[in-house]
Parts: C-alpha cells; structure tokens; sequence
C-alpha cells in the first residue's frame, strides 16, 4: 500500500527536514517524488538535484527570486512543474525543455514563441500576455500535426473570444447535444464542458475546445484545448455517438 509523507520542520540552525527526508529515503530505498520549495528553501532543490537525477514533482510558491534560481527551476530535471506567483517578473529566452506538465501563475512570461516551440502534455498558463491571434496559429499548428504530445492546454486570454480564436480554421465539428462533457487530466484535474466545439485533425485525433468558466469567484475564464483520449482513455461524446 502506498502513502505520501508530510514533512515540515522548521528549525533556525539547522535544516531538519533533510536530515529527516535522507533517513527516511536511504531507509525505505526510495527517492524524493514532490518538492515544494520557497525562497527561504530553495537550498532543497540544490541538495535533491545532488541526491537523484529525477523528482516527478516541483513546486515553486509566491515570492521574489533571481534569474538564476528560476533557471534552476526549470533545469531541474522534474517531470511537473508548477510556478505560484513570482516576482520580478520573468522571460526566458528561447525554448522551455520537454517536460510532462508545466504551470504556470503570475510573473513568468509565457510567450508566443514558448506557445509553438513547447512539449508538454499538459500546459497551463495564467495571467498570460497571449492574444486570441497567437493562439489561433497555435490551433493551426496543432491541426497540422505540431506538438503531438499535447493533452491538454489551458491559457489565459485577456479579452478572449472563441470566435477569433477559431476564425479561418477548418475542421471544426459543432457540438450537437445538450450533455455535458467530463474529461480527466494527466495531473488528476477533471475538466467539465459545456458549450464547446471539436477540433479534428487529418489523423483522426478530436479535440474538444471551449472556454471554461471556472467555479471560483473572481476567478478568470481560460481557453481550454483538451485532446481526445483523456487520461482514463475515455472517448469524447462525439466518437461515442458515431458508435452507436
């Protein structure tokens, strides 16, 4: 049976939680699979990079933080990463390295170019500097066989209008039915779509595409791209329709 461990100790002279976390893992024989780091921890990212080649998971919480540490971030060797709300805000040059997943929050700014070039199954960006043009040549890019191993994309337009975004593209299904639609991310997110429409490339892979109106207060609406089948292997609606 497996279990995650919590472990949190805060000590001013010494940093306990490490001294825990190698006995535990030299213990049990097992790596470090999450991290969350802030800018009073960072100096655990550096010692887990020393320790393994790999972590599945890194999270980096609010705060202010040198180009160099960000960099250290995104070179860390994690398949998932997730940036909170960071400070000064930041561009890196050329392209994000491959990952599972990428999330990304206020201050890191998520370009047009990182949008083409990325490869990530599961990509999420707020507060984003994208307009609905960048992401319509992204739509075209996609529909002409780029970035294959995308599942899922969420990003976060100002001003955004699924009309621009989907203007002068073919292939577009109309959704035909009242049902809602679920779908489950890589990460364990399940996405619920009502008003939509279906993307369908010349291979045959169907994408839902929609914006998604989140149930938070405040909360802001993102253009969602989710391709068909979901992490459950379940098929989109239109699919299940056509079989039976």
């Amino acid at each position: 049976m497996s279990s995650i461990w919590y472990l949190k100790w805060d000590d001013p002279t010494k940093d306990g939680v490490l001294t825990l976390i190698d006995w535990a893992t030299d213990l049990f024989r097992t790596d470090v699979w999450c991290l969350f780091v802030s800018k009073e921890t960072f100096h655990r990212l550096k010692w887990v990079k020393r320790r393994q080649g790999r972590i599945e998971k890194l999270y980096l919480s609010g705060g202010e933080y040198t180009e160099k540490e960000i960099r250290n971030m995104i070179h860390s060797n994690a398949e998932n990463l997730l940036f909170n709300y960071i400070t000064p805000r930041f561009e890196y040059p050329g392209t994000l390295p491959s990952r599972t997943s990428f999330v990304s929050g206020r201050g890191f700014l998520f370009t047009q170019n990182h949008l083409m070039t990325s490869d990530f199954m599961e990509l999420s960006v707020s507060y984003s500097s994208l307009t609905n043009s960048n992401v319509n040549q992204f739509l075209k890019h996609w529909l002409a066989g780029g970035s294959p191993r995308l599942k899922t994309l969420s990003l976060e337009i100002d001003g955004v209008d699924i009309n621009e975004i989907t203007r002068g593209i073919e292939g577009i299904i109309p959704n035909e039915t009242l049902r809602s639609e679920e779908y489950w991310t890589i990460s364990g997110r399940e996405l619920t779509f009502n008003d939509r429409m279906y993307l369908k490339r010349s291979d045959g892979v169907i994408a839902t595409c929609c914006i998604h109106h989140p149930e938070l207060l405040f909360a802001r609406k993102m253009f969602v791209l989710a391709v068909w089948p979901d992490a459950k292997n379940n098929a989109c609606l239109i699919d299940t329709f056509q079989l039976l």
